[in-house]
């Protein structure tokens, strides 16, 4: 390995060949005559699972998970000379595979036409992309399935960016004309004032829940218990307000403290018929 160094790059340039050897990345040659490896730094045996030179002269197609993989790898090289970030599953020496980004330049090595291959593991980066999508496909399906309302608030527009079906239902808005409001046109008890204070409460990280009435769109006040928590959407920290109808829990209230006021009076009367 040191000699096929040697042959193609200056002697004088060990600085050079030191930081190709000792490159935090697997770098690799393969051969454009037969596709197979002819060099492979410290960090491509250490990834690809090599003992010393038992990789040289190894086919590198044999280390592509789907063949098609590399036609279309090599055909890109060949039209455009270079390839940048080519998102692949490649396989180690031992068989395990992984997600990585390859790119590659066409450079001379041992005086004939080689191909410079460097490789960027993204096993990492793939995981948390496929449990980032689980989790917002579990989101989702909460999200469109609770008798709850749930909408997702800009706390600067104080516009809704997003909402649940739920949401259209309880107030009998549209989606698009959902989309037009604020949050000062549902509140029908609470005044813009309030509403800035929530705000910057929950932009500090508090969550807030109290008891409101919105605006139907049918003109009727909807009671409603609302929790409002901070939560990030595509970087940016937004409201998710979830609100509850309480209309019965209201309804039985007011009927109780109507019978608590009707017992106090008959035992009012009771008292003073006791009394004569």
């Amino acid at each position: 390995e040191a000699k096929l160094m040697e042959q193609t790059i200056d002697p004088q340039d060990r600085t050079y060949r030191e930081l190709l050897e000792n490159a935090p990345f697997p770098v690799l040659v393969t051969s454009i005559r037969d596709g197979k490896f002819v060099y492979g730094n410290l960090r491509a045996k250490v990834d690809l699972g090599f003992q010393g030179d038992e990789g040289i002269g190894l086919d590198a197609g044999d280390f592509y998970q789907n063949p098609e993989d590399r036609v279309r790898f090599l055909t890109l090289l060949k039209q455009q000379g270079v390839v940048r970030d080519f998102e692949v599953r490649v396989k180690n020496y031992s068989g395990q595979t992984y997600w990585a980004l390859m790119s590659a330049s066409i450079v001379p090595f041992q005086g004939e036409p080689s191909v410079l291959v460097s490789i960027n593991d993204i096993s990492a980066r793939k995981e948390a992309e496929r449990s980032r999508k689980e989790q917002d496909e579990l989101i989702q399906i909460m999200f469109q399935n609770t008798n709850e309302g749930i909408v997702i608030l800009d706390p600067v527009a104080r516009k809704f960016v997003s909402f649940n079906d739920v949401s259209c239902q309880m107030l009998g808005y549209t989606r698009e004309e959902l989309l037009s409001l604020s949050s000062e046109e549902l509140e029908s008890i609470q005044d813009r004032d309030q509403i800035l204070r929530n705000i910057a409460a929950i932009q500090q990280g508090n969550k807030i829940t109290f008891e409101s009435k919105l605006k139907r769109k049918n003109g009727r006040l909807l009671d409603v218990r609302v929790s409002l928590i901070p939560i990030m959407l595509n970087g940016q920290q937004v409201i998710c307000s979830v609100f509850s109808d309480i209309s019965e829990e209201k309804r039985k209230q007011e009927q109780q403290l109507k019978l608590n006021d009707r017992l106090v009076k008959e035992n009012e009367l009771i008292r003073r018929l006791a009394r004569s």
